[in-house]
């Protein structure tokens, strides 16, 4: 590979020697020549490289890479947090459902959700499977029943409505 390389160095040279020579010293022609042939020459040195580095496969370049467990941490707090975020604006949501619907005031009830998370072939599935409610007021309890039935029909699982030990005032 490198006697080609040298080979191909050295008729290149020549070559660019002769149309020197042929063309007169002050013509106009002289710098063009001369950038073809530095251009030429530097992809006959090159060219054993450029065929290395295509016959590489991007496996081979990576797995020459340090692996590291910071990636898969750094990836599991972001889908963490996105969770998080879709819990609490699920929880929002559903707080607003039972006040329209009930007619309570939104600090007089609290929604947790209970979440499930599954790994499905590199996708990670969240269910919820539990819901509850927590109301401030005692008046409220009277719907509680009808609240978590609401609620079950809604989220398609399990409802728990709870009376609140401390009574908001």
């Amino acid at each position: 590979m490198l006697g080609k390389t040298l080979y191909g160095v050295v008729v290149l040279s020549v070559c660019g020697g002769l149309l020197l020579q042929i063309f007169p010293k002050t013509g106009r022609m002289v710098p063009y020549v001369r950038f073809l042939l530095a251009l030429t020459l530097l992809l006959a040195l090159l060219s054993p490289l450029i065929s290395m580095l295509s016959q590489l496969a991007i496996s081979d370049i990576t797995a020459l890479l340090p692996q590291s467990d910071a990636v898969s941490a750094y990836d599991g707090y972001w889908s963490s947090a996105v969770i998080d975020a879709a819990r609490e604006r699920m929880e929002d949501a559903l707080r607003s459902l039972i006040c329209a619907e009930f007619g309570l005031d939104k600090q007089d009830i609290d929604i947790m959700l209970t979440t499930a998370c599954e790994d499905g072939e590199g996708n990670d599935t969240v269910t919820v499977t539990a819901v509850r409610v927590v109301l401030r007021r005692r008046s409220h309890r009277i719907a509680a029943d009808k609240i978590a039935a609401r609620v079950e029909q809604t989220m398609l699982c399990p409802c728990t409505v709870v009376l609140s030990e401390e009574e908001h005032a």
